[in-house]
This record gives C-alpha cells, structure tokens and sequence, in this order.
C-alpha cells in the first residue's frame, strides 16, 4: 500500500528539470484512474508545482542540487539526474558534491528510517555516484542496469532479467541502441545507455593503442641495437597528504628508437620534506639521468630544493599553453601509432586507465606526463640514450 503522509525531497541538477518531474508527480495523483484506486487530496494552501501537499500529510518539495533547501526535511530524498551531462567540470562536480555533503546528507527526519536515493547515468569516476561508493562505503546499495547485458551489471543475479543480452528490448531494440551509438558517440553511449564512466575499449585513448612488452624483451631490443638507455624522471608534484588532492605522480621514462618507453610510474601523496626524499632515493635506484618537473608553483620549489641539495639535472618543464583534453588529443596520433610503450610492470594499469578513461578518470598526473614525455622526446626530438 502506497503511504500517503510521507514527505519527499526530489532534487536535480536544474530547477526546471525539477519542475518538470513534480508537475508529472502531480498529473498522476490527479488522473481519473488514479483517485479511483487511492482518492488521495490535494491541499489547498500549499499547492504550487515545487511544494505541494496532501491533505492526507504527505509533502513533495523539489528543487535544484545546489539550490536552497534549508529548514525542510522529509521521509526520503531523491536526487534524480544529480550531474549534468553538459556541465560536467571539476567545478560543477564539486558543487555537486558539496551540496550533498554541507546540506543534502542532513535532511532526513528520521536518519534511521530515511532513504537517499541517487539516480543517475555514469558520467565521471566522481560523478556523485562515484563519491557516494568511494566516501560511504557500506551506506549505498548499488544497482547497475545497463542497456546492454555487461560485467557491470549489479547485483550480478539481475542478469537473469536481460533478453537477448538486452534489458528493455521492447523499447530499446538493437537497431535503436546502434542509432544512439552514432548520435551519442562512443564516450556518450557508454555514460548514458551502458553506466560506464568511460568506454571499455578507451576514450581519447584505447586500450589496444598501449602495447606492454616484458623486461627481457626491452633487454633484447637494447642488446641487437647496441642501446645503453638513459631514463629520465618525469614528475607531477601535489604536496599534501590529504585524500581528497591528487596524489603525486613520477613516471621512468626514455625515447629510443623513435619511440617512448615507460619503465615505471608511482603514484603517492607525500608532504614537501617526503617528496624531496622520495625524489632523492628514486633517482638513485634507477639511475635518473634528468628530473623533468612540471611547471607549478610546488614545481619550482621542488627544482630550487633539489638544485641546493643535489647534483641531480633538474630541468623544468615549459608551461603549456592549452587544457589538458587539447594536449592529449595532440599527441593521441603518436600513441595510435604504438609509440608509447610500457614495459611490463605491477604499475601498468595505472597510467592505461588514466590514459584510457580521461577525461572522466579520477586522477589524471600520467596523462599529463605522458604527453610531456611524447612531446618532448619526439615532437622536439630529444634524444636520451647512448649508441
């Protein structure tokens, strides 16, 4: 039985879409076939289309994700649409988040009783969706319907619902879901129809663009092309230990033979005094021939330090002069074209998944460094080994 004196906050990214889901909450509670079953009331006084009342108790107010919504609370609330898929900005997610985590997370009545619910396509690793299940492990139950029958679906046993690897076939055949592949586009297809925050083959980026080759396979290369590599450590500083900053990224790296090869990459948050250790004992243990930084305001003061205490090459990187998406997509033909190498390594899935998964990945230092080292190595054909 449908309880009829609970409350509800519904909120979305927008007012208006807000809007647009309470006026169709109201059309159903006032159609003929409706009151016949439950004869549910309106009340008089608080009737607009965001803040309507029964007269039997309940209540639904709907709003914005970052609106107001002080002073209310209600059984349970929904955040339908939290994200959207046009403004999807570090920005605007933070926003997003903020909103839950000052304002929303408190309003229900009853915390023991009350229910959150977020619905939403993946459209980012730390969409809400993906904050809620990293921050809040335990509170959430997660159920994952894509449109296509996946390894994500979740609870595992709802697969037993897909017909012909389809969950709504009826209304999205197999015929309709390639048309929204072409109009979507790969990236959008798998946010929206699939709940991928990034297409399992890649983004910008494809998985079969990055080959791996073992350690004794680089040694034969080295042994038949009389190579003596010279790696270079390639760093994108953060110094913080907090969990919510990205963390530091050091990438082992050379150009030989007309390509970049990648020996390692590390990925940790340290404070200034730990990363300038850290620095000092990587490029001992692989014998760095250059420490190339990225040019930020800890960039410098990492080169400043290191040039007082060390006789390590400290170069600093120059300042780029495009976003990050357009840097990637410059040299995405060089990757394409199998110029980036890894050399086998527990680190691996590190810098494919960031290089794959961007823009909508969570951290991003590899993306950046890889496209320093591409550039630099081959664009600018900097040479770094020893015939």
């Amino acid at each position: 039985m449908i309880n009829p004196d609970m409350s509800f906050i519904n909120l979305s990214y927008s007012d208006n879409l807000s809007t647009s889901h309470s006026n169709r909450v109201m059309a159903v509670i006032n159609h003929p076939k409706f009151q016949e079953l439950y004869h549910w009331e309106m009340d008089e006084v608080q009737r607009s289309k965001t803040d309507f009342k029964l007269k039997q108790g309940g209540e639904r107010l709907s709003g914005g994700m970052t609106g107001t919504v002080l002073g209310r609370g209600s059984s349970c609330v929904i955040m339908d649409d939290p994200n959207n898929t046009r403004r999807l900005s570090e920005i605007e997610r933070g926003n997003t988040i903020k909103a839950w985590t000052d304002t929303i997370s408190t309003r229900l009545n009853d915390p023991e009783t009350g229910l959150f619910i977020v619905i939403q396509q993946r459209l980012h690793t730390m969409d809400l969706s993906g904050y809620l299940l990293e921050k809040e492990v335990g509170n959430w139950h997660n159920v994952v319907l894509p449109a296509e029958i996946g390894a994500n679906v979740n609870p595992p046993e709802l697969a037993e619902f897909y017909e012909d690897g389809l969950l709504w076939g009826n209304r999205f055949s197999r015929a309709v879901l390639d048309n929204f592949k072409v109009v979507l586009g790969t990236v959008g297809y798998a946010n929206q129809l699939n709940q991928l925050t990034s297409p399992e083959e890649g983004n910008i980026v494809l998985r079969d663009w990055i080959p791996v080759i073992t350690w004794e396979a680089l040694q034969v290369i080295l042994q038949v092309n009389k190579i003596k590599p010279r790696w270079d450590l390639f760093l994108d500083s953060a110094q913080t230990e907090k969990k919510t900053n990205d963390p530091s990224g050091i990438m082992i790296a050379c150009k030989m033979l007309g390509n970049v090869y990648v020996r390692k990459v590390m990925e940790k948050r340290f404070t200034f005094p730990d990363l300038i250790e850290e620095l000092k004992t990587v490029a001992s243990t692989f014998k760095i021939n250059r420490l190339l930084v990225e040019p930020k305001s800890s960039g410098k003061d990492i080169v400043a330090q290191l040039k007082r205490q060390t006789d390590i090459s400290v170069v600093e990187l120059p300042s780029p002069t495009t976003d990050k998406e357009t840097r990637l997509n410059a040299v995405s033909p060089l990757i394409e074209a199998g110029r980036l190498i890894l050399v086998e390594d527990i680190s691996n899935d590190i810098i494919i998944d960031q290089l794959t998964m961007f823009p909508n990945s969570k951290h991003d230092e590899f993306v950046d460094l890889s496209g320093y080292a591409l550039t630099r190595y081959i664009k600018q054909t900097d040479l770094n080994y020893i015939m």
